[in-house]
């Protein structure tokens, strides 16, 4: 039985996770269309351990299912189960260069900063794990894909955003760049900000990191973006990108524990 005070610091998502356990001890079976992976991380002298198992599609290299066992506590479950969801229909390109920054970025937004701290220091298990799967793959095709390519959008729009303050508008473009976009972006190192919305109608961004002079930053990605926002804020709403050569920076929220 967990500690009421360990049991305490974890969100609702993150206690129900636990005990569901969707990813945990799944047999995977591979075809003729998909290949089976496994990755190790953690010891067992140390009392942290994982094994980690990918299907991965020959025809995209893209992760199917993935599944795990372990020997450990709740919290390398919870960062396990998390880790995989995070995993599904990503390629085997894109996790291998997946960071503790990236993985500690997303836990943040699922469970919770409080919980995302308590799981930080299992999150190097977790990717030597899956570091070991994604060499396996090296020889299978990889789809190009955007960041954003497996977001979707929200099925609602802001009927009076033309009546709202401007200091209103640029808070709700700002939640959704940060809760919907930012973290896909983020796996490829990259990311965006706002420059400015000249009009209601008319928002102009800037890309940052890998996204500058990235060809489908300015093509499926700012479709994919264009798409989130004219759908969860409103269809007249357009999308303009500046050219910049700033550098890399991280998102204030990012650097939040």
């Amino acid at each position: 039985m967990l500690e009421r005070s360990i049991w305490s610091l974890y969100s609702k998502t993150a206690r129900q996770m636990i005990r569901e356990k969707r990813h945990a001890n799944v047999m995977l079976q591979e075809s003729s269309d998909t290949l089976l992976v496994l990755g190790q991380g953690g010891s067992l002298l140390q009392g942290s351990f994982v094994n980690l198992s990918f299907l991965f599609s020959k025809k995209n290299g893209q992760v199917e299912a993935c599944s795990y066992s372990l020997f450990g506590n709740e919290r390398l479950v919870l960062l396990c189960e998390s880790g995989c969801s995070f995993c599904v229909q990503k390629t085997y390109r894109q996790l291998e260069t997946l960071t503790g920054e990236n993985l500690l970025y997303h836990l943040q937004k699922v469970l919770g900063p409080l919980t995302a701290t308590a799981l930080s220091g299992y999150i190097n298990i977790f990717l030597d794990g899956l570091v070991q799967a994604c060499e396996c793959c090296s020889h299978l095709p990889c789809q190009v894909v955007t960041p954003c390519s497996s977001l979707s959008p929200p099925e609602r729009y802001i009927e009076d955003w033309d009546q709202l303050p401007q200091e209103d508008r640029l808070h709700i473009l700002e939640d959704i760049l940060e809760t919907q976009i930012r973290p896909f972006l983020k796996l490829d190192s990259g990311n965006i900000r706002i420059i400015s919305l000249d009009t209601p109608f008319h928002l102009r961004i800037a890309y940052e990191g890998s996204c500058v002079g990235c060809l489908a930053a300015y093509g499926s990605t700012l479709g994919t973006i264009q798409t989130i926002l004219k759908k969860g804020i409103h269809p007249s709403l357009g999308v303009s990108v500046e050219e910049t050569k700033e550098p890399f920076q991280l998102h204030p929220e990012s650097s939040r524990a």
